[in-house]
């Protein structure tokens, strides 16, 4: 049993949990139609409730914007501008969605920067720069991709923005060396990666495969009973919720820390566990 196929199969679980339990509001509205930022007073939020599509880990949200008559920041021109962080030699522009729950806290908010792929959960940079083009009264729509299990609670949101012009860009990675930002439009500092520190540490001690299969087979079994009682319409499972996902947490840091395969009894295990499951189901 390799143990990337071990891997494989906790995810699949995982996900259907998630499925089962459900996860959180099926739309979101406009905590306000008030956009932050640099580009703030160019964009209004369309106020009316927008439908998150979820599939699997990730949730899809596309939000309207109409453009106001205030003046953008900079002159538009075709080709001098791009997704912030992007093309330092051109105008920047960037957007991103903070999420608060029913107490108004925020408790999950994307990146404005565009320095490594996907940061900041856009399904597509350009978008925001077509936004650019939009005359007063015009709207237009950005979509963006989000991690299911984190926007859990959020029944709003505020869209943030972000604009730096190129020579602004220039001047501040010629003084750093690298990408960052003291403004305050909380732009994330790139840091250096310390995974391959880690992986050389994880690689020098074996996997616990006994306690990670006791993790495992207590987590079916949770699973299992859990997906009885919604078979049978028993909706105080939510409560159990979190306790689910608290191992699955448990797992996952332990898969995280695994560096071999596992042994022939432990295989057998394994098998058992699944077969427990495949029969219950």
């Amino acid at each position: 049993m390799k143990l990337n196929f071990f891997r494989l199969a906790m995810g699949a679980i995982i996900a259907a949990t998630m499925t089962a339990c459900g996860g959180g509001a099926d739309s979101l509205k406009p905590e306000t139609t008030t956009v932050k930022g640099k580009l703030g007073s160019c964009f209004t939020v369309v106020d009316r409730e927008y439908k998150l599509k979820k599939d699997g880990s990730s949730s899809h949200i596309t939000i309207e914007l109409e453009r106001t008559d205030a003046a953008l920041p900079f002159v538009y021109k075709a080709g001098n501008v791009c997704y912030y962080g992007g093309n330092n030699e051109k105008d920047g522009v960037g957007m991103g969605l903070e999420l608060l729950d029913k107490d108004g806290d925020i408790i999950y908010k994307t990146e404005l920067t565009s320095y490594w792929e996907h940061a900041n959960r856009l399904e597509n940079n350009e978008s925001v720069v077509e936004l650019m083009k939009l005359e007063p009264g015009d709207t237009g729509s950005v979509e963006f991709e989000l991690p299911t299990d984190d926007i859990k609670g959020a029944i709003s949101f505020r869209v943030n923005t972000v604009f730096e012009a190129a020579k602004e860009a220039e001047e501040r990675t010629s003084f750093y060396g690298y990408a960052s930002s003291s403004d305050d439009n909380d732009v994330v500092e790139v840091v250096a990666d310390d995974d391959d520190d880690n992986s050389s540490t994880r690689s020098s001690s074996s996997t616990d495969w006994d306690s990670v299969l006791d993790s495992y087979d207590r987590y079916v079994t949770k699973y299992i009973a859990v997906a009885k009682k919604l078979q049978n319409g028993d909706m105080s499972v939510m409560s159990e919720y979190t306790e689910l996902m608290s191992e699955a947490q448990t797992l996952g840091d332990k898969l995280q820390n695994a560096s071999d395969d596992m042994t022939p009894a432990h295989m057998a295990r394994y098998s058992k566990i699944m077969a427990k499951m495949a029969s219950a189901m």
